[in-house]
């Protein structure tokens, strides 16, 4: 069986989800005869798989050059047998096609409804709706409040968690010293919002680290910036912290917040988060300076107490999420589908199954 995995990478937490999909079929290879043939993001190569080819990064629609190379890599392989991606509703027809749909709809079409909107993004959305009408495309929602935007027109459509790995499980039982009052991780965009944090702390008498900007290496008052770094670097670095900051004005399943909970770090996380594990941070007014400051403060004086429910929110999480087991069985299940010849032009009927709320 030929599987193509689109978009694997360390860039962001996309293309990590796309990178653990890619390390479980391999873990799964011998079992069901996988070739496995992977587009990879970044610097670090792929070393799971058969055959890699390397993707550039788009910013947005990204240049036309860059979109054509896109287009061109999944008509190349149309006689796969399956093709997961994050997102990418590009109109390959022929194979079984496994969308993982980490979009933020909800920003969409809030943001797209304007003349220019329309121009520029529209035809997602009509891909996405040519994606949902084919009964051999599954999706999967990272964010079961994406299901309103998808409509009743297909049964095909099911959700499923994010996920912790075994990088996260190893460091949470390691101790560290916590060297930060406050870390931010994430990309250094508007939709990230981290000029909320940097105007609310660089005059304030707290130690911050911001990891995801473009440049090497800044400082900002008592707030040290640096760019991504290699991934359990970034996990070393919220363990060492007292609290992480996530100022989005959009996200739809934060893989950043899932990792931080499971390492124990109390969470202030924007109101306009709203996902399965809200219920576990600590949450401020979206985009308002003064209650993150205050809610900051708050936890800080109370933090003996926010460590220790933290601790207990960890034990939880790692329990919970999961991502090997997640994924071993969502992954064996579209597998044994496909394997079945009866069964390989209606995964929407056979994929009713536990693995998926």
């Amino acid at each position: 069986m030929k599987i193509y995995v689109h978009g694997c990478g360390t860039v962001g937490g996309a293309e990590r989800v796309m990178l653990k999909v890619a390390e479980v079929l391999t873990e799964l290879k011998e079992k069901y005869d996988l070739y496995l043939i992977c587009s990879y993001v970044g610097d670090v190569p792929c070393v799971s798989c058969d055959e890699m080819i390397t993707l550039p990064m788009l910013n947005g629609l990204g240049s036309i050059n860059e979109l054509a190379q896109k287009l061109a890599t999944l008509r190349k392989y149309r006689d796969v047998d399956i093709i997961f991606a994050h997102t990418s509703l590009l109109p390959v027809k022929k194979p079984v096609k496994v969308i993982i749909d980490g979009r933020d709809w909800d920003k969409f079409f809030k943001f797209y409804l304007n003349w220019r909107g329309k121009l520029l993004n529209y035809p997602l959305k009509k891909i996405r709706d040519l994606y949902v009408s084919m009964p051999n495309t599954l999706i999967l929602l990272l964010n079961k409040n994406s299901f309103q935007y998808y409509g009743r027109r297909n049964s095909n459509i099911r959700h499923i968690s994010n996920g912790i790995d075994d990088d996260v499980k190893k460091l949470y039982q390691r101790k560290f010293r916590r060297r930060w009052d406050f870390i931010y991780v994430g990309r250094f965009s508007e939709e990230k919002n981290p000029q909320l944090v940097i105007d609310t702390f660089k005059d304030k008498p707290y130690r911050g680290l911001m990891v995801g900007a473009d440049k090497e290496y800044t400082v900002v008052g008592n707030i040290v910036v640096k760019a991504f770094s290699p991934r359990k670097d970034v996990l070393r670095m919220m363990k060492e912290s007292k609290v992480l900051i996530l100022p989005s004005r959009h996200e739809v399943f934060p893989l950043v917040l899932l990792e931080a909970l499971a390492l124990g770090v109390p969470s202030i996380v924007s109101d306009s988060i709203q996902t399965e594990i809200s219920r576990y941070t600590i949450p401020f007014r979206c985009c308002d300076k003064r209650d993150l400051y205050e809610t900051f403060l708050y936890v800080m004086e109370n933090y003996p107490y926010y460590e220790k429910r933290y601790r207990k929110i960890s034990r939880l999480i790692l329990k919970k999420y999961d991502w090997d087991e997640i994924l071993k069985k969502a992954l064996t299940t579209i597998l044994e589908t496909y394997k079945s010849e009866k069964n390989k032009q209606t995964l929407d009927k056979s994929c009713k199954v536990s693995w998926i709320d």
